[in-house]
């Protein structure tokens, strides 16, 4: 069983089997870092086998921490979420599909980077006469900053 805690939500990944040897484990985690978490996630990606006992275990763990912050499921496997629904527990437990994480693309790293560095430096200049040249650097500034605006819309 994997522990995180990041951005004050505490991530329980169980293993296969979320037996009464697990839910134990669960639970005391959950109230062993109950001072450091105000959110908490079970990610169930890994189980295969749930018992009563682990069933139970969720839900009392989920209580502890709905009136701190928010307490869900992720991942949860259809034979488990199937067995949670033909046997009405599903209504106590709160489950939400795990968000995928956008693909970042390169370019997208570096067109961000180099779009706030131009409008940084914008904002950072004041408004003075400039020579000729000078000019010329701002209106090739300004066409690199909307090439990198029209990349990010294709």
């Amino acid at each position: 069983m994997r522990k995180e805690i990041k951005h004050n939500t505490l991530t329980i990944i169980p293993g296969r089997s979320l037996d009464i040897a697990a839910a134990q484990e669960i639970r005391l985690s959950a109230l062993s870092f109950q001072s450091l978490a105000s959110n908490l996630i079970v990610d169930m990606k890994n189980v295969e086998y749930m018992s009563t006992a682990g069933l139970g275990s969720l839900i009392d763990t989920q209580k502890l921490y709905e009136n701190r912050g928010e307490a869900y499921l992720s991942n949860v496997p259809d034979s488990i979420a199937s067995l949670l629904k033909k046997t009405d527990m599903i209504k106590h437990l709160t489950i939400k599909k795990a968000e995928k994480p956008r693909e970042m693309k390169t370019d997208d790293i570096f067109s961000t980077s180099l779009k706030d560095q131009i409008r940084e430096a914008k904002e950072n200049t004041a408004p003075v006469h400039q020579p000729k040249e000078d000019r010329h650097n701002e209106r090739e500034a300004s066409e690199i900053e909307e090439e990198m605006e029209e990349r990010e819309y294709e």
